[in-house]
């Protein structure tokens, strides 16, 4: 708390160029909640959504991955073979 003070508010991490680390903690961000997004919407049965909700929700961005990989991906090839 003190090196936050001392730094006149900006977290010492900022100041050194970690730039790139807080833009691709965003990117993950912005990807996890479309996760979210997309698992709220497209996910028909309540007790599979629930799972998958508290899955993204306790494991972050790991989950993320494994939602991509197991789901997302699948029905994104699914629907371009019915179209």
């Amino acid at each position: 708390m003190l090196d936050f003070l001392l730094n006149n508010g900006v977290p010492s991490g900022l100041r050194y160029g970690s730039t790139m680390a807080l833009l691709v903690t965003a990117a993950l961000a912005l990807v996890w909640l479309y996760m979210m997004y997309d698992c709220i919407k497209n996910e028909k049965d309540g007790k599979i959504q629930a799972l998958w909700i508290a899955v993204l929700l306790v494991g972050k961005f790991v989950a993320v991955f494994v939602y991509f990989a197991a789901v997302f991906l699948p029905r994104i090839r699914r629907e371009r073979k019915e179209a």
